[in-house]
């Protein structure tokens, strides 16, 4: 299956995970350890060591990728380098705009709010803001190493289970495609190989 194969009117969904491995990497970074995380306060524990181990050992959806094939995708990616870096990817392969849906971007990052806390606690700035909720959708929209596979499906078309729908595809309005969300469109997220 290609990156370029979506068409305006497909709905954009995620198999996976993104933004945990983000957060992981975080935590690790301002931590030094997994000895101290296992220190922390263990009312989030779980979420701690969800977001920890996918930074560790990454699992890609792998079945998810053959329904989707199955269910009649025209365009999918794994995520390795961000929602935003590779939905855009997408986009540009196939000339169309990607449009996300906030509420979904929001249920997404409701889970990592807690672990962003955390994080804020002993690194209290990141790029897009200074509160848990906005670090979380940084997490979200930016994050790599999750691996998990954006696909595109036709409109109208059965999502099939593991998927969960983030928005659509609609016709690209300006002569360079555009990820947007709630009106504004997305730019600086995602990982830079090369960024020093």
């Amino acid at each position: 299956m290609l990156r370029s194969g979506a068409q305006p009117g497909d709905t954009v969904a995620l198999a996976g995970c993104t933004g945990w491995a983000d957060a992981g990497l975080r935590l690790l970074t301002i931590t030094g350890s997994l000895d101290l995380i296992e220190q922390l306060p263990s009312t989030e524990k779980e979420r701690i060591e969800r977001a920890v181990t996918h930074q560790l050992r990454p699992v890609s959806p792998i079945p998810a990728g053959r329904r989707a094939a199955v269910y009649g995708a025209n365009a999918m990616l794994d995520l390795s380098d961000g929602l935003v870096k590779d939905a855009r990817r997408i986009a540009e392969a196939s000339g169309v705009d990607i449009v996300f849906n906030d509420p979904a971007i929001t249920e997404l990052a409701r889970e990592l709010v807690p672990v962003a806390s955390l994080i804020l606690e002993h690194q209290p700035h990141n790029d897009h803001g200074d509160s848990a909720v906005s670090l979380a959708r940084e997490c979200v929209l930016g994050g790599g190493e999750d691996h998990g596979l954006l696909a595109c499906f036709p409109a109208g078309a059965t999502i099939p289970e593991g998927f969960v729908a983030l928005g659509s595809c609609s016709a690209q309005e300006r002569s360079a495609s555009r990820i947007l969300c709630d009106g504004y469109e997305l730019q600086n997220y995602g990982w830079e190989h090369y960024r020093a």
